[in-house]
């Protein structure tokens, strides 16, 4: 898992996630890639923050 901060407002991630069970002779996992943006709101009275994900 990691993830590549590029700005305030735009992160990039990806993550594997390895099967260690007895199913591994049918998958042998998987891969995520996140993309995350952040849109600012300029009417808002508050500035929401944006949850961290990893």
């Amino acid at each position: 898992m990691g993830q590549l901060i590029l700005n305030e407002n735009f992160r990039v991630g990806y993550a594997y996630d390895a099967t260690t069970s007895e199913i591994t002779t049918e998958t042998s996992g998987s891969h995520e890639i996140l993309v995350n943006y952040r849109i600012k709101l300029r009417n808002y009275k508050k500035d929401p923050q944006c949850p961290v994900y990893f």
